[in-house]
């Protein structure tokens, strides 16, 4: 009985398309190991060098498609303006890497265009954005207790 309960509330909440989506697996050329949750926190620049970066934090890594994280990163980061003007340029950017980097490392791996690319991103979409969203509530939470710890005041018990 508690594992049907478990099944309809996993299906009910969405966890389930969550889960599904983001194991979703695009053409080989843009299945890679992703880092899960590039978003601003996760992210450390040099000072000066815009192009020097570190990842942080790679406890979601797997291999799914790349757009998958690209979608989140827009998504988790970015505001509508940013969004509706750098979407196109980004994924562009992201389609020449991806194939100069397949041309050095597997020869063979036939790139993907600029086309494919779009379409993969229009299909991650929806998961990359449900994502954010559950991150955005798991961060506001992070950010209410330690408000609450941090006021006194705004603390019941010492009321």
């Amino acid at each position: 009985e508690t594992r049907e309960v478990f099944q309809r509330l996993y299906a009910s909440c969405g966890a389930d398309h969550l889960f599904r989506g983001l194991r979703r697996r695009g053409p080989s050329s843009l299945t890679t190991v992703l880092h899960g949750e590039p978003w601003e926190k996760n992210i450390m620049f040099r000072a000066g060098d815009d192009s020097a970066c570190l990842f942080l934090d790679w406890k979601n890594a797997k291999l799914a498609t790349g757009t998958l994280d690209l979608a989140f990163l827009i998504f988790s980061s970015a505001d509508a303006d940013i969004i509706a003007r750098h979407t196109k340029p980004a994924l562009k950017a992201y389609t020449d890497s991806l194939t100069e980097a397949l041309k050095a490392l597997a020869p063979d791996c036939k790139p993907p265009t600029l086309k494919e690319v779009e379409r993969d991103f229009k299909a991650s979409t929806a998961d990359a954005l449900l994502q954010a969203i559950c991150m955005l509530v798991q961060e506001m939470q992070h950010l209410e207790k330690n408000w609450v710890s941090n006021n006194p005041s705004n603390n019941k018990d010492t009321k």
